[in-house]
């Protein structure tokens, strides 16, 4: 049986990205993301590996043990997972792989996830969003996508995301070759592109590139550990 855990909900999120976990060092600069601010560690599902040129399973960082060495200092403990890695296109797989990596470093304890989802299929997202909402009913989770991308939500998206209490959407203030997106105001035209749509604003965050200026008044995620 799954243990339902307890997640206070805060209105402001603190969250950092490892990105390789295959080239870095095993554990991340602690003191420097405490000295920004960090409360959240997130690890990716899958990592890339160059010599077979494929993406494998991240077995060195989504286990109980390197979840509890990120715990022991002071850190939130998440994990995300972007469904193009592995060419994974319907709801079902995508969810199954969500609640597979759960299990992998959760052991019965729900483990705040994050879907890195860039297709441009509303439906899709939303039923990925409602059903894994269905399978864990408690908990923080959250979906990152490109920026400027709210021409293309539609109403019912958009109640899925505001009728979660403990769902935000984080679009990323960068393009693909890390040019920013929103570079006059910090991604605040960004985050204001969806609420324009019908997002919540508190359901809005805005995802940083961390080798670019980030305020001290951040409310969102960092790519990534490596960058600070």
């Amino acid at each position: 049986m799954l243990l339902r855990v307890r997640f206070p909900w805060r209105s402001i999120m603190k969250g950092i990205w490892r990105t390789n976990p295959y080239g870095d060092a095993y554990w991340p600069p602690w003191k420097r993301m405490h000295d920004l601010g960090v409360t959240d560690f997130y690890v990716p599902a899958l990592m890339y590996d160059p010599t077979i040129g494929k993406f494998v399973k991240n077995k060195n960082e989504i286990t109980v043990a390197y979840k509890e060495g990120v715990r022991s200092q002071g850190f939130g403990y998440r994990i995300y997972r972007d469904p193009s890695w592995n060419s994974m296109i319907d709801a079902g797989s995508i969810i199954q792989a969500a609640a597979n990596d759960i299990a992998a470093a959760g052991i019965g304890e729900y483990i705040p996830y994050m879907f890195d989802i860039e297709y441009h299929a509303p439906d899709l997202i939303a039923d990925v969003l409602e059903g894994f909402r269905a399978r864990f009913p408690k908990g923080p989770v959250s979906w990152t996508l490109e920026p400027f991308q709210g021409g293309w939500f539609t109403p019912r998206l958009v109640n899925v995301i505001n009728k979660d209490p403990n769902l935000v959407v984080v679009p990323q203030n960068f393009y693909g070759n890390m040019t920013p997106a929103d570079p006059t105001t910090g991604g605040q035209k960004v985050r204001q592109n969806l609420i324009d749509q019908g997002v919540a604003s508190n359901r809005v965050k805005i995802f940083y590139d961390g080798s670019c200026y980030i305020p001290s008044d951040w409310d969102g995620c960092i790519l990534g550990e490596e960058t600070i």
